[in-house]
């Protein structure tokens, strides 16, 4: 009778926490295991890729800046020639 209620007891407690304490151990040492090699795999990831694609996007950024820049300067330049050419003409200075 005694043994029937301890195993019923410990029947429950496996029941409770899902896993025997043994298994829970494995569990936890796997999860260790698993995490540490992604943070390791993370790391080298970058490691590698950050330099390069900040190096892209540094880049792309420039050819960006580069295009709108060639774009409205001209205009703006033209612009103001035509302004200083006006202000020439009526004799008005600075």
């Amino acid at each position: 009778m005694i043994a029937e209620t301890a195993e019923a007891i410990e029947a429950h407690r496996i029941f409770e926490t899902g896993l025997a304490p043994p298994l829970r151990r494995v569990d936890q040492q796997t999860e260790e295991v698993i995490s540490e090699k992604v943070q390791m795999m993370m790391e080298e990831f970058v490691r590698k890729h950050v330099p390069e694609m900040t190096k892209d996007i540094v880049q792309l950024t420039i050819e960006r800046i580069e295009k709108m820049v060639r774009e409205i300067v001209p205009d703006l330049a033209e612009k103001m020639i035509e302004e200083e050419i006006k202000r020439l003409e009526k004799g008005e200075t600075e």
